[in-house]
């Protein structure tokens, strides 16, 4: 891993920071070491075997998507089955990209069935079963 940003394998503790600012987790001034606000993906900065990258891409989804999900999920419930992506996002503060993407989070770990319009979509919670279930919407 690290030579491929560069770097020797590190033996210090000082060396391993070098690798951390050359994997974009630490930045350096020169004296400091400053973890950075959002580091790259390991998949974005090393090659890795695709079984690790499929894992870490898993992953990622379920710390990205869970709580969004849940959130469409009781959109979905209490506010009506049908919703305009626009207005999803608007609701949640989310862009309509991170709408799409959190929807179809949520169908792939069958929390909803989403049936797809030009500008509206229709959220069909599901239940442990795949089962739908009824909203007060």
């Amino acid at each position: 891993m690290a030579a491929q940003v560069g770097q020797v394998a590190p033996t210090t503790r000082r060396e391993v920071l070098r690798l951390m600012v050359a994997l974009g987790v630490l930045t350096s001034d020169g004296e400091r070491f400053v973890g950075v606000e959002r580091p790259p993906r390991a998949q974005d900065v090393v090659e890795l075997p695709a079984q690790v990258v499929s894992s870490l891409e898993a992953s990622q989804a379920v710390n990205q998507f869970t709580g969004y999900a849940a959130d469409l999920v009781s959109v979905a419930l209490w506010g009506g089955a049908e919703q305009a992506v626009a207005g999803l996002a608007a609701r949640t503060l989310a862009s309509e990209a991170d709408v799409q993407a959190a929807l179809a989070y949520a169908e792939g770990r069958g929390l909803l069935r989403v049936d797809r319009g030009p500008e509206r979509v229709v959220l069909a919670p599901l239940d442990r079963r795949g089962n739908h279930v009824r909203g007060e919407g």
